[in-house]
Protein backbone atom coordinates (compact mmCIF):
# COMPACT_ATOMS: atom_id res chain seq x y z
CA UNK A 1 0.00 0.00 0.00
CA UNK A 2 0.85 3.71 -0.46
CA UNK A 3 -0.14 5.07 2.90
CA UNK A 4 1.99 6.98 4.69
CA UNK A 5 3.80 8.81 1.80
CA UNK A 6 5.05 5.30 1.14
CA UNK A 7 6.82 4.81 4.41
CA UNK A 8 4.79 2.68 5.98
CA UNK A 9 2.32 0.67 4.86
CA UNK A 10 -0.81 -0.37 6.14
CA UNK A 11 -3.01 1.21 9.16
CA UNK A 12 -1.45 2.59 12.43
CA UNK A 13 -1.94 0.55 15.41
CA UNK A 14 -3.37 3.45 18.28
CA UNK A 15 -3.07 0.81 21.03
CA UNK A 16 0.46 -0.04 20.33
CA UNK A 17 1.12 3.85 20.09
CA UNK A 18 -0.73 4.48 23.31
CA UNK A 19 1.50 1.24 25.10
CA UNK A 20 4.25 2.43 24.21
CA UNK A 21 4.04 6.23 24.93
CA UNK A 22 3.07 4.66 28.73
CA UNK A 23 5.79 2.45 28.90
CA UNK A 24 8.15 5.53 28.04
CA UNK A 25 6.48 7.38 30.06
CA UNK A 26 6.68 5.20 33.10
CA UNK A 27 10.45 4.56 32.33
CA UNK A 28 11.27 8.11 32.61
CA UNK A 29 9.48 8.30 35.82
CA UNK A 30 11.55 5.38 37.58
CA UNK A 31 14.81 6.56 36.07
CA UNK A 32 15.60 9.58 38.38
CA UNK A 33 15.10 6.70 41.51
CA UNK A 34 16.46 4.07 39.78
CA UNK A 35 19.56 6.26 39.03
CA UNK A 36 19.89 7.67 42.70
CA UNK A 37 19.40 4.84 44.05
CA UNK A 38 22.59 3.25 41.74
CA UNK A 39 24.80 5.92 42.64
CA UNK A 40 24.43 5.12 46.05
CA UNK A 41 25.08 1.76 45.59
CA UNK A 42 28.37 2.67 43.25
CA UNK A 43 29.72 4.63 45.99
CA UNK A 44 28.92 1.87 48.85
CA UNK A 45 30.93 -0.41 46.40
CA UNK A 46 33.60 2.21 46.38
CA UNK A 47 33.50 3.00 50.14
CA UNK A 48 34.11 -0.83 50.61
CA UNK A 49 37.45 -1.09 48.45
CA UNK A 50 38.73 2.89 48.87
CA UNK A 51 41.23 1.58 51.55
CA UNK A 52 42.70 -1.10 49.59
CA UNK A 53 46.41 -0.88 49.26
CA UNK A 54 47.08 0.71 45.68
CA UNK A 55 43.46 1.33 44.96
CA UNK A 56 42.62 4.07 42.46
CA UNK A 57 38.86 5.57 41.24
CA UNK A 58 38.68 6.60 37.81
CA UNK A 59 36.49 9.62 36.79
CA UNK A 60 34.68 12.57 38.59
CA UNK A 61 32.18 11.17 40.53
CA UNK A 62 29.89 14.01 39.50
CA UNK A 63 30.37 12.85 35.88
CA UNK A 64 29.72 8.77 36.06
CA UNK A 65 27.51 6.79 35.01
CA UNK A 66 25.43 5.72 38.35
CA UNK A 67 26.00 2.14 37.43
CA UNK A 68 29.72 1.84 36.67
CA UNK A 69 32.61 2.16 39.09
CA UNK A 70 35.68 1.80 37.18
CA UNK A 71 39.11 1.38 39.68
CA UNK A 72 42.44 -0.01 39.04
CA UNK A 73 45.11 -1.40 42.03
CA UNK A 74 48.63 -0.36 41.20
CA UNK A 75 50.01 -3.93 41.45
CA UNK A 76 47.65 -5.97 40.32
CA UNK A 77 46.09 -6.53 37.02
CA UNK A 78 43.11 -6.80 35.80
CA UNK A 79 43.12 -10.46 34.59
CA UNK A 80 44.40 -11.59 38.15
CA UNK A 81 41.72 -10.04 39.48
CA UNK A 82 38.88 -11.32 36.77
CA UNK A 83 40.51 -14.89 37.83
CA UNK A 84 39.83 -14.13 41.60
CA UNK A 85 36.41 -12.81 41.32
CA UNK A 86 34.48 -15.37 38.99
CA UNK A 87 31.01 -14.21 41.02
CA UNK A 88 30.96 -10.82 40.06
CA UNK A 89 30.16 -8.60 37.08
CA UNK A 90 33.35 -7.68 36.23
CA UNK A 91 35.59 -6.63 32.89
CA UNK A 92 39.04 -5.29 32.12
CA UNK A 93 37.68 -3.35 29.33
CA UNK A 94 34.73 -2.31 27.27
CA UNK A 95 32.85 -4.93 25.66
CA UNK A 96 33.67 -3.40 22.01
CA UNK A 97 37.56 -4.42 22.78
CA UNK A 98 37.25 -7.00 24.47
CA UNK A 99 39.39 -9.40 22.11
CA UNK A 100 42.38 -6.55 22.46
CA UNK A 101 45.48 -6.84 24.65
CA UNK A 102 45.53 -2.66 23.86
CA UNK A 103 44.96 -0.80 27.45
CA UNK A 104 41.86 1.29 27.24
CA UNK A 105 41.71 4.21 25.00
CA UNK A 106 39.37 5.98 27.09
CA UNK A 107 41.09 5.40 30.45
CA UNK A 108 44.70 6.46 28.42
CA UNK A 109 42.79 9.63 27.21
CA UNK A 110 41.40 10.53 30.73
CA UNK A 111 45.74 10.61 31.34
CA UNK A 112 46.03 7.33 33.53
CA UNK A 113 49.52 5.60 32.77
CA UNK A 114 49.72 2.51 30.09
CA UNK A 115 49.79 0.24 33.57
CA UNK A 116 47.18 1.68 35.56
CA UNK A 117 44.76 1.54 32.19
CA UNK A 118 45.84 -1.79 32.16
CA UNK A 119 44.85 -2.50 35.31
CA UNK A 120 41.24 -1.15 35.96
CA UNK A 121 38.21 -3.09 36.36
CA UNK A 122 34.86 -2.04 35.78
CA UNK A 123 32.34 -3.23 38.16
CA UNK A 124 28.58 -3.10 36.69
CA UNK A 125 25.42 -2.27 38.96
CA UNK A 126 21.89 -3.53 37.84
CA UNK A 127 18.37 -2.63 38.41
CA UNK A 128 18.23 -6.59 40.74
CA UNK A 129 21.23 -5.31 42.62
CA UNK A 130 21.31 -4.89 46.50
CA UNK A 131 23.03 -3.26 49.30
CA UNK A 132 23.96 -6.61 50.39
CA UNK A 133 25.16 -8.04 47.08
CA UNK A 134 27.88 -4.93 47.27
CA UNK A 135 28.57 -6.32 50.94
CA UNK A 136 29.17 -9.39 49.46
CA UNK A 137 30.89 -7.91 46.50
CA UNK A 138 33.44 -5.49 48.66
CA UNK A 139 34.46 -9.11 50.25
CA UNK A 140 35.46 -11.08 47.78
CA UNK A 141 37.16 -7.93 46.51
CA UNK A 142 39.12 -7.76 49.77
CA UNK A 143 40.05 -10.85 50.21
CA UNK A 144 40.49 -11.67 46.18
CA UNK A 145 43.20 -8.10 46.57
CA UNK A 146 44.37 -9.48 49.78
CA UNK A 147 45.49 -13.06 48.43
CA UNK A 148 46.94 -11.63 45.36
CA UNK A 149 48.95 -9.03 46.91
CA UNK A 150 50.40 -12.28 49.01
CA UNK A 151 51.41 -13.94 46.14
CA UNK A 152 53.24 -10.90 44.68
CA UNK A 153 54.91 -10.31 47.66
CA UNK A 154 56.15 -13.45 47.88
CA UNK A 155 57.02 -13.41 44.10
CA UNK A 156 59.36 -10.29 45.30
CA UNK A 157 61.03 -12.39 48.41
CA UNK A 158 62.47 -15.08 46.35
CA UNK A 159 66.18 -15.10 45.65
Amino acid sequence: GGQQQGLRTGTMAPHQIVGMAKAVQFSCEDMASEAARLTNLREQLWRGVADLPGVERHGAPAQLAPHILCISFAKLPAQQLLEALPDLALSAGSACHSASLEANHVLKSMGLMELRAHNALRFSLGRYTTADDIEQACQQVQQAVQQLNKVQDSLWQLP
